[in-house]
């Protein structure tokens, strides 16, 4: 019954056109982000301050430029800059005091957070008193992003390098460490 919901048939068929449109505007922008990104890269080879300031500012634009239109793509109706306040207070999951209320009287030993991004729940979590260890192994971040060895000590290559370090900064800052299932394994990580 809930499949034959009219409202819901409009809000997915609205959502299926958003991502052709959001597709075909990454497609486009890719093209461009390349280029800034590649001067920035050459700028900072050849040691230029001036070009590399220029090219950083340009690149910087670009990106800001890019996230507004792609929130006004997935998000249309919503006041502009609103999924990213909502992301960076909550992550990608709100939480409810009664939750958090509910979590901290079932972890008087304190919790194991697997899949906690950049820690937000964590954090909400910590300042109510609960001991929280989090792990994340960025996975819900793009493949091209992500190094093919997760061991790697080389940089990430990617076009979204800055979004990443970024992402994975505040991660830590939130004490979420970083790795795949290895760290499972690990002497930091007991069951209880």
């Amino acid at each position: 019954e809930y499949f034959n919901d009219p409202d819901l048939k409009l809000a997915v068929a609205g959502r299926s056109a958003a991502d052709f449109e959001m597709r075909m505007y990454m497609k486009t922008a890719s093209v461009e982000h390349k280029k800034l990104l590649g001067d920035l890269q050459k700028s900072s080879q050849n040691r230029d301050l001036e070009a590399r300031a220029i090219s950083l500012v340009k690149f910087n634009d670009f990106n800001h430029k890019l996230r507004l239109n792609a929130e006004r793509i997935m998000y249309p109706g919503q006041p502009i800059g609103l999924r990213q306040s909502y992301l960076d207070h909550f992550g990608c999951t709100a939480w409810t005091e009664d939750a958090l209320k509910r979590i901290k009287e079932y972890s008087s030993n304190g919790i194991v957070e697997l899949g906690a991004g950049s820690g937000k729940w964590a954090n909400a979590l910590r300042l109510r008193g609960v001991d929280v260890k989090a792990y994340d192994d960025m996975s819900f971040l793009p493949e091209s992003t992500k190094s093919t060895d997760s061991n790697s000590d080389s940089d990430l290559e990617s076009d979204n390098q800055s979004e990443i370090s970024e992402t994975t900064l505040l991660a830590q800052k939130a004490g979420v460490e970083i790795g795949n299932e290895k760290i499972l394994s690990s002497s930091s990580f007991q069951k209880v």
